[in-house]
Protein backbone atom coordinates (compact mmCIF):
# COMPACT_ATOMS: atom_id res chain seq x y z
CA UNK A 1 0.00 0.00 0.00
CA UNK A 2 2.81 2.40 0.90
CA UNK A 3 4.55 1.68 -2.42
CA UNK A 4 1.38 2.44 -4.38
CA UNK A 5 1.10 5.83 -2.68
CA UNK A 6 4.75 6.58 -3.46
CA UNK A 7 4.24 5.65 -7.10
CA UNK A 8 1.09 7.77 -7.32
CA UNK A 9 3.01 10.73 -5.90
CA UNK A 10 5.77 10.25 -8.48
CA UNK A 11 3.20 10.17 -11.27
CA UNK A 12 1.14 13.14 -10.11
CA UNK A 13 0.64 15.66 -12.88
CA UNK A 14 0.53 13.04 -15.62
CA UNK A 15 -2.55 12.28 -17.69
CA UNK A 16 -4.25 8.91 -17.27
CA UNK A 17 -2.84 7.73 -20.61
CA UNK A 18 0.66 8.74 -19.55
CA UNK A 19 0.24 6.88 -16.26
CA UNK A 20 -0.94 3.80 -18.16
CA UNK A 21 2.15 4.08 -20.36
CA UNK A 22 4.45 4.27 -17.32
CA UNK A 23 2.76 1.30 -15.63
CA UNK A 24 2.86 -0.82 -18.80
CA UNK A 25 6.56 0.02 -19.24
CA UNK A 26 7.55 -0.53 -15.61
CA UNK A 27 5.51 -3.54 -14.56
CA UNK A 28 7.54 -6.72 -14.53
CA UNK A 29 7.02 -10.33 -13.46
CA UNK A 30 8.83 -11.85 -10.51
CA UNK A 31 9.12 -15.57 -11.25
CA UNK A 32 10.28 -16.36 -7.71
CA UNK A 33 7.06 -15.25 -6.05
CA UNK A 34 4.93 -15.53 -9.21
CA UNK A 35 3.58 -11.98 -8.95
CA UNK A 36 3.92 -8.72 -10.84
CA UNK A 37 5.95 -5.86 -9.39
CA UNK A 38 6.79 -2.26 -10.24
CA UNK A 39 10.35 -2.19 -11.59
CA UNK A 40 11.95 1.00 -10.26
CA UNK A 41 15.05 0.47 -12.39
CA UNK A 42 12.93 0.69 -15.53
CA UNK A 43 11.13 3.68 -14.03
CA UNK A 44 14.43 5.51 -13.65
CA UNK A 45 15.05 5.00 -17.38
CA UNK A 46 11.97 7.05 -18.25
CA UNK A 47 12.11 10.79 -18.84
CA UNK A 48 8.86 11.88 -17.20
CA UNK A 49 9.25 15.41 -18.55
CA UNK A 50 9.17 14.15 -22.14
CA UNK A 51 6.59 11.38 -22.14
CA UNK A 52 4.33 11.14 -25.18
CA UNK A 53 1.18 13.21 -24.74
CA UNK A 54 -1.06 10.63 -26.44
CA UNK A 55 -3.26 13.39 -27.78
CA UNK A 56 -5.38 12.14 -30.60
CA UNK A 57 -4.82 13.60 -34.02
CA UNK A 58 -7.69 15.84 -35.06
CA UNK A 59 -9.78 14.43 -37.87
CA UNK A 60 -9.56 16.42 -41.06
CA UNK A 61 -12.53 16.52 -43.40
CA UNK A 62 -11.22 16.36 -46.92
CA UNK A 63 -13.36 17.98 -49.63
CA UNK A 64 -13.42 14.83 -51.75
Amino acid sequence: MREEEAIDELLSGLTDKQKDYVYSYCMNWNPFIDEPYFDYERFEELDLENLPTFEEEPEIDLPF
